[in-house]
């Protein structure tokens, strides 16, 4: 859809960010303002790649643009072919143009000039490709050391002088936009996400510790692993494929919960027409629209909290609600109540096991509520998996185990009676009915060959009984 206007209606800074949001492709026009110079910038999925104005062109023009008071500008949606003058992201090129003309905060005014030079030969596009190519999951900058990347689980050094403190808050900085900036600067944290073009997407929090600038940084694939491929098991499809209830995804961090939630959200977008709203802090993995309309809403930026993000949902008419994470009574309960009117509400909890998850739900709540809470679980919930990652066998990346709590009736009767300890037995006895516990599922990959019996041992919550299942004594 074209778009055009004037800039007494919309700030260029505004339109600016529409376009990257909205992932558009094709060519902005500016006519008009002070130079009465025609400019053009060619935008692929939300980047900007290219922008010329007579004889100039690249970032230069877009600097230009962003003070611009007037003048008309329209939008016309194209295959774009041409030369990439711009490498920056359009948040981060903002940024520069902010330090340009001398507006950016005090934090924001230390960042280095395109292609200057840092006190260590790397720059954050350098680490964060590097990070991709050894098949890296996370990236750890802190003063003193060099930089870390966690590759296949094991955090090991990058080849890299330790970084001093203004390394450090010069790598941060790089990432954040000046909005982000300054919320850093006042709460001393901030999580957001940063997207490197040709590279991938990445979560990024950024912290201080013993007074100086410290990033932690977990990369998302711009690919998402389709859901077929996980190796869960059908009876988690047939959860998914329920028109309303709780599915909850459980486990540590960094076992893959988003992943998995991102698969399945894909999956419905694949093969069913739905309304699905994502509650996400932040957003990671971003999913066009293919079947579904999907909204994903950032916490902090286009919600409040994910409790108040659940109340307005119910007035959007959702098929399905994801929630990020469910770490108080207050979105809990938001997601009990919209699983109880007629969704699917897909969720997060930091548990290991899948008694233990429906443990937490329950002790959210006051003693005298939790009568009426195990009641309206037992109606709700779907299916509970709970999942880590272990190395493969032959070296190549790690593999999903699950634990997977399927809701029939027994299981459901259970939990309203109070009877929640007897559940792993009913687990153990559930195996035509999808259920499987973290150890036969272990069990399985070992016997298959998948991963090595003292990973699996290492990561059994009962040594002796995995050793029982394989037949040996460890």
């Amino acid at each position: 859809m074209a778009l055009r206007g004037t800039f007494q209606e919309l700030s260029a800074p505004d339109l600016l960010q529409t376009l990257n949001f909205a992932q558009r492709t094709g060519i902005l026009t500016v006519t008009g303002g002070p130079d009465k110079e025609e400019a053009f910038i060619y935008w692929r999925e939300g980047q900007m790649v290219h922008a010329s104005a007579g004889r100039r062109e690249g970032a230069e023009v877009v600097y230009d643009l962003i003070g611009r008071r007037e003048g008309e500008f329209s939008f016309e949606p194209m295959e774009v072919d041409c030369a990439e003058t711009i490498t920056l992201s359009t948040e981060n090129l903002m940024l520069e143009a902010a330090r340009v003309f001398d507006e950016g905060a005090k934090f924001a005014g230390s960042v280095p000039e395109e292609g200057a030079a840092l006190p260590v030969p790397a720059t954050t596009h350098e680490l964060l490709t590097q990070l991709i190519e050894v098949g890296g999951s996370d990236l750890h900058l802190n003063v003193g050391v060099p930089p870390y990347m966690r590759v296949h689980g094991e955090l090991t050094p990058v080849d890299l002088p330790p970084l001093n403190p203004e390394t450090v808050q010069h790598l941060a900085c790089s990432l954040l936009t000046r909005d982000e900036v300054r919320a850093f600067e006042q709460d001393l944290e901030l999580d957001t996400s940063y997207t490197l073009p040709g590279v991938g997407r990445f979560r990024v929090n950024v912290l201080r510790q013993r007074g100086y600038t410290s990033v932690a940084v977990r990369a998302i694939p711009f690919e998402l692993i389709p859901f077929e491929q996980l190796g869960l098991p059908a009876s988690v499809e047939t959860a998914l494929n329920e028109p309303n209830g709780l599915i909850l995804v459980a486990g540590a961090a960094g076992s893959g919960k988003s992943t998995t939630l991102a698969a399945m959200i894909d999956k419905l977008n694949r093969e069913q027409a739905l309304n699905i709203i994502t509650l996400e802090d932040p957003i990671e993995f971003i999913h066009k629209q293919k079947r579904c309309v999907i909204r994903q809403r950032q916490v902090g930026v286009d919600t409040e909290s994910f409790a108040r993000g659940l109340k307005y949902a119910l007035r959007q008419d959702p098929d399905v609600v994801l929630v990020g994470e469910m770490r108080d009574r207050e979105t809990m309960e938001g997601a009990l109540s919209s699983a109880e009117t007629g969704q699917l509400v897909l969720g997060t909890l930091h548990t290991n096991d899948a008694v233990q998850s429906i443990n937490r739900v329950i002790d959210m709540f006051p003693a005298d509520q939790q009568h009426q809470i195990r009641s309206v679980l037992s109606m709700v919930v779907r299916a509970v998996i709970v999942q880590q990652l272990v190395p493969r066998a032959d070296g190549q990346g790690r593999v999903l185990a699950a634990e997977v709590l399927v809701a029939n009736p027994a299981i459901q009767s259970m939990i309203r009676d109070n009877r929640v300890f007897q559940i792993y037995s009913q687990m153990e006895t559930g195996m035509r009915e999808g259920m499987q516990t973290m150890n036969s599922h272990l069990a399985q990959l070992v016997t298959e060959g998948v991963v090595e019996y003292e990973q699996a041992l290492a990561r059994s919550p009962d040594a002796e009984g995995l050793a029982a299942l394989l037949g040996t004594r460890g």
